[in-house]
């Protein structure tokens, strides 16, 4: 899987054209499993700064985004679920951001132009084999035009 395709995903909401009187992009991403907290790092922007979500330091990102920095577009990642509103010191934020939100499986789904949905549970049992670069190359060359289980078993 590549990252160039994840940070593409993320310039489309970061770079989106600004409306209703929006001065910059706010992109909040929840990573429920944390499947991405090992690349986060990696990924670098031209016009857009990350700040990384720890449980401990909302109000510290609050202050980044209310006061400190009004003006820079922001990644705001989390490798964690969705906190529940009473718990989201963000919440207020979020309101007037944008929410990204994708899986490994998903982006390997993409990435393979698989639309069919019903397979999402085949490509997460099989994301071992999705993670070792020179097996997703092969399987990538062979060109499938149609994935069934069966063949991903």
């Amino acid at each position: 899987m590549e990252q160039s395709e994840i940070k593409r995903l993320l310039e489309e909401y970061l770079y989106r054209d600004l409306s209703d009187g929006k001065k910059r992009n706010i992109v909040f991403w929840y990573d429920d499993a944390g499947e991405f907290k090992d690349e986060i790092d990696e990924l670098n922007f031209s016009d857009a700064k990350v700040l990384k979500l720890n449980g401990r330091n909302s109000f510290y990102v609050k202050y980044i985004l209310e006061h400190k920095d009004t003006e820079s577009n922001y990644l705001i990642y989390a490798p964690y679920g969705k906190p529940a509103p009473r718990e989201n010191y963000l919440l207020d934020i979020q309101k007037y951001s944008s929410e990204f939100s994708t899986d490994k499986a998903t982006l390997i789904m993409g990435e393979l132009n698989v639309d069919d949905d019903s397979l999402r549970s085949a490509f997460k049992k099989h994301l071992r084999f999705f993670r070792n670069k020179e097996r997703y190359r092969a399987l990538k060359s062979y060109r499938l035009t149609s994935y069934t289980e069966d063949k991903l078993d």
